[in-house]
């Protein structure tokens, strides 16, 4: 039977590692699976100590004088060591390198959602995924991508997970993204593991879509306001001067006045401001800061609700798949906790796994965990007493399907409407504040009159306008 030499954590986070036999590689992550372990690399084992009975019969010793010749067990499967160096035994057991995380930047949820669609609809018409891989690495437009299909294609046809070699590039793929590849390896579903992130990935595409008024608008009030007031200087500062008299080129006077504008105190702090607001807002969605984004989502009360149906949904599905290859009820939750989206929600389900014991139900853990309604954790306790446990939670996932949906549209809705109407706020209070500062000097030049009155004194900038 072939062997398979794997690296895990068990439920406490301690390192394991060892050889299993299992007649494929899927066996295997089943079996290890059922014992509670987190595979992170699994390769097949190509060199094996042989058995006495398939051993070669080693070579008759050729006749050469010896003070104490050695007897010679037969059919004896390791020869004798002879003086000089030679490699180490089959049966010493090999160190995997160390394989580092490569940078790249940040994937976006669009360019994840046609990664992740391609690769389960080459891995569900039978292409295998190395071959799959090389496929993708040559026709996918992200740079990032097409390097992680390079060296990921030859370390999964050596034997290793797929899962596995998603955790090497976290900027690529999410926490979520690796815990529902591993289900789907360990379940036997691996092209409908990888359609249900394309299809979680796509959903937040549509979403970010609908948070673009809410960018807008803390663009706007951000670095949009100090701009609003450096132009309106620049303006009043060409309204003193056309009011003084001045005839001449008023374009090349309103440069002039944007120039000096941009080296004064104001101008340096809105260009600080700029470059901070973009570095940060890179930053902010970089692979550092994803837990808090995910904390940030989970904690708003705008999202807090749709986080919660989401990551449900994902446990749930999960938990369908895992329990129907026939897993123990612990082992799937510890699985299927790694397989949500949301890093938080994720930590917390885990955390309840590692207060589970052996024997405990998934009735249980869903009730202390609070992940569904107590109306879905009856109707699973239902399936647990009457044997039909993945049936009881398909239906729960459909019905959570349909929340979430409920959910996306009104969070859509309410968040165009509340963005579209600060927006119109912020531009509002704008056009109030450029009016009452500099509306009095723009009706200099269409009142000639009032620059005859002894009491106004136009103060025109020298710079802009030297006197003759």
């Amino acid at each position: 039977m072939p062997q398979f030499r794997f690296e895990a954590q068990d439920g406490g986070g301690a390192p394991r590692s060892g050889v299993i036999d299992a007649a494929s590689a899927q066996e295997a992550m089943r079996q290890l699976a059922s014992q509670g372990l987190r595979v992170k690399t699994l390769r097949a084992d190509d060199v094996r100590v042989q058995s006495p009975a398939q051993a070669p019969a080693p070579p008759r010793p050729q006749p050469k004088p010896q003070p104490r010749p050695q007897p010679v067990a037969p059919r004896q499967a390791v020869p004798a060591p002879s003086p000089s160096p030679s490699p180490a035994p089959a049966s010493t057991p090999r160190t995997a390198p160390a394989k580092p995380n490569y940078r790249h930047k940040t994937a976006r949820h669009r360019d994840r959602w046609l990664f992740f669609s391609q690769l389960g609809k080459m891995v569900q018409a039978g292409i295998s995924p190395h071959d799959a891989l090389n496929r993708l690495g040559h026709q996918f437009h992200h740079s990032g991508f097409q390097q992680f299909c390079r060296l990921a294609a030859p370390v999964v046809a050596e034997g290793q997970s797929l899962s596995s070699q998603f955790e090497r590039f976290p900027d690529l793929f999410h926490r979520g993204d690796v815990g529902m590849t591993r289900v789907g390896e360990v379940a036997g579903v691996l092209p409908e593991a990888l359609h249900q992130i394309a299809e979680r990935c796509r959903q937040a595409h549509i979403a970010s879509r609908f948070f673009f008024w809410i960018f807008l608008f803390l663009s706007q009030a951000i670095v949009g306001v100090p701009l609003f007031l450096l132009l309106g200087r620049s303006f009043g500062a060409l309204f003193e001067g056309i009011a003084g008299g001045f005839q001449g080129d008023y374009l090349a006077v309103f440069r002039k006045s944007i120039g000096l504008e941009m080296i004064s105190g104001l101008g340096l702090f809105i260009l600080v401001l700029v470059l901070t607001f973009t570095v940060g807002m890179k930053v902010w969605h970089g692979y550092r800061l994803r837990r808090w984004r995910h904390r940030l989502g989970s904690w708003i009360w705008h999202t807090r609700s749709m986080a919660r149906a989401e990551n449900a949904e994902s446990l749930i599905w999960s938990l369908t798949r895992l329990t129907r290859s026939g897993l123990p009820p612990s082992s799937a939750w510890s699985l299927a906790a790694e397989s949500v989206p949301n890093e938080i929600y994720a930590d917390r389900y885990s955390e309840v796994g590692r207060r589970l014991h052996e024997r405990a139900t998934l009735g249980q853990a869903l009730g202390e965990s609070g992940a569904v309604r107590p109306e879905f954790i009856s109707l699973i306790q239902t399936g647990e007493f009457t044997g039909t446990v993945p049936a009881a939670l398909d239906e729960v996932h459909g019905s959570l399907a349909t929340e979430r949906s409920s959910i996306m549209t009104r969070m859509r809705v309410s968040g165009s409407i509340s963005s579209i109407f600060l927006i119109i706020l912020l531009s509002c209070a704008g056009f109030m504040f450029f009016y009452t500062e500099y509306a009095h000097k723009a009706m200099d030049i269409f009142d000639p009159a009032r620059v005859t009155d002894p009491e106004y004194r136009p103060a025109s900038d020298p710079r802009l306008f030297p006197n003759p």
